[in-house]
């Protein structure tokens, strides 16, 4: 199966902690969507830095508080661990959210960088211009109530992401490769 995966969250203390997660089968319609508690940390034990780029992250781009309630990050990885098998395939765009999910998931799983299969295609520059377009056409489509802005939500970037995998073809090409 190929997923593409996308999620949302904050970066403290040199750390990312993941607050919105979406793993997504170009295969078929399955979506799988999580909201995550926050690491069991004071807000007043974070440095001024952290709140205050936190803050930012609530009020300008994805709007996920930090003490949203959701499941334990411990779930998350478990359902992907019973869920992806060495056969199946992870799509997730750019390099840093690549290393974060490798890093923090360990997937058993090849995960692969949706940029550098859009490079691969020679397709930049129709990729940024086909993902603004599909963004625009599914306005309020995110299904919780604090992304006011579609291209912060996790839940349709994945829909966007995986649309112009199919749309170009591409997946199938690497992996006849």
């Amino acid at each position: 199966m190929n997923y593409v995966v996308d999620f949302e969250g904050f970066s403290v203390k040199g750390f990312f902690v993941i607050k919105e997660f979406v793993v997504a089968s170009i295969d078929s319609e399955e979506k799988n969507h999580f909201i995550l508690n926050s690491p069991i940390l004071n807000w007043n034990y974070l440095r001024s830095k952290d709140r205050k780029s936190i803050n930012y992250c609530e009020k300008y781009l994805h709007q996920i508080r930090w003490g949203t309630r959701g499941k334990h990050f411990s779930e998350l990885k478990s359902f992907l661990n019973h869920k992806l098998t060495e056969q199946d395939t992870i799509f997730i765009k750019g390099s840093d959210k690549l290393k974060i999910f490798c890093k923090q998931i360990n997937p058993k799983c090849v995960v692969k960088d949706i940029n550098d299969l859009l490079s691969y295609a020679q397709v930049s520059k129709d990729w940024t211009s086909k993902a603004k377009e599909l963004l625009a056409l599914v306005p309020n489509k995110c299904p919780l109530y604090f992304h006011k802005l579609n291209h912060h939500c996790a839940f349709v970037k994945t829909e966007v992401f995986a649309q112009i995998l199919l749309d170009l073809n591409l997946f199938n090409q690497m992996q006849d490769e």
